[in-house]
């Protein structure tokens, strides 16, 4: 079944899929918020949910883009690649000469969203978005495969406590 999912929908769908997880998620986006003082619901809960996942030992996997602007030690991107592998998600920066400009998740390997709305706090609470939920298998697989070759020639997010 394939539906279009339009602004609060868009997250309130990923989040669902992502607390049902039951052996691994995968999730691809160009920005992403985390949790912070002051932080309101929005973006940062997709951030709460992947960790809580990962402490439930589902495989999440995150590639997010890794562009000369939006990965400073104190860009979005760059707090975000920091808290979640500090809290135990496997984080990959995409090939820097390559602009990760998608926003796909894909759960158990038979669900996916793909959407215009990066994790950001503001894509969720203030943006016009759109998406489409797919769950058959010709579309996951070829997702999929596309993912993995994004993740191949991704680095891994190395972060440090200080």
């Amino acid at each position: 079944m394939t539906s279009v999912l339009t602004d609060d929908q868009i997250q309130a769908r990923q989040i669902e899929m992502m607390m049902r997880a039951s052996k691994s998620i995968w999730h691809c986006t160009f920005l992403m918020t985390v949790p912070s003082a002051g932080t309101a619901p929005g973006a940062a809960n997709m951030a709460r949910v992947l960790a809580t996942a990962a402490g439930r030992k589902i495989e999440v996997n995150v590639i997010l883009n890794q562009h000369r602007f939006s990965m400073t030690r104190r860009s979005p991107c760059g707090l975000a690649a920091r808290w979640l592998t500090l809290n135990g998600v496997n984080v990959r920066l995409a090939n820097p000469s390559v602009l990760l400009h998608a926003k796909v998740l894909i759960v158990d390997e038979s669900h996916a969203v793909v959407s215009s709305a990066n994790s950001t706090d503001s894509a969720h609470r203030h943006n016009k978005e759109a998406g489409v939920y797919l769950d058959d298998k010709p579309s996951i697989q070829s997702l999929l495969t596309w993912a993995a070759e994004i993740q191949r020639a991704a680095v891994p997010h190395i972060a440090s406590r200080g």
